[in-house]
């Protein structure tokens, strides 16, 4: 299974917009059905990682049910051929850092992205067209 954007978000709004960007997408709001749909997929063109899920914000990183344990899982099991690239987009200023050079340490192709730049430049792009 092919996979254009695999996206964890908890939040409704965020997710309308994704949805606007990308109507194929496939949407998860918890990480044990992240790491699912990652071990299914045999392509996953861009994975989009939040941090602060279950409608909290400012999580602990160490918590199991936030986008740390994605970066986690990555670290101790090699997906690096199968996802393309990682946007980690949380509002988290303090974790979003941590989650990019991590993945990065770890050889993935990945960048911090954060929702309000992309939501600029999706919105630009549909204004250009």
């Amino acid at each position: 299974m092919q996979i254009s954007n695999l996206v964890l978000e908890d939040n409704s709004v965020r997710m309308k917009i994704f949805k606007e960007f990308d109507f194929k997408l496939i949407h998860v709001e918890h990480v044990k059905d992240c790491i699912e749909q990652i071990e299914l997929a045999d392509v996953i063109e861009t994975l989009w990682l939040d941090h602060d899920l279950d409608g909290q914000i400012y999580v602990d990183s160490k918590s199991k049910n936030c986008g740390y344990e994605i970066v986690r899982y990555l670290q101790q099991n090699d997906h690096k051929a199968k996802i393309k690239q990682i946007h980690i987009h949380p509002h988290n200023n303090y974790a979003a850092p941590y989650m990019t050079h991590d993945l990065q340490l770890a050889g993935y192709n990945v960048r911090q992205y954060p929702f309000h730049q992309f939501k600029l430049n999706f919105e630009l792009e549909r204004i250009s067209k």
